[in-house]
């Protein structure tokens, strides 16, 4: 594992420390790296959504009716247990 050193000013050392310990956390590294490994799980998601997103946009436009996609919509969200 890497090393690397942080300095921090007083009040945020205070801060992390009492986040740390609520969080059940044995060493305020530990913490960091916890917030630093959902960042980049956050970062992920960001990242495929946005690839989604430009994957719509690029698909054009639909020849169906906003009903005929809603129902669509509908029935793969009961596919897949969402209602």
């Amino acid at each position: 594992m890497a090393s690397m050193t942080l300095a921090l000013p007083q009040d945020l050392q205070v801060w992390l420390d009492a986040q740390s310990q609520q969080a059940g956390f044995a060493e305020s590294q530990d913490y960091v790296c916890d917030l630093l490994r959902r960042e980049q799980e956050k970062q992920a998601k960001i990242k495929a959504l946005r690839e989604k997103i430009e994957e719509g946009l690029a698909s054009g436009v639909s020849d169906k009716s906003m009903e005929e996609i809603k129902q669509i919509a509908i029935e793969r969200a009961k596919e897949r247990g969402l209602l």
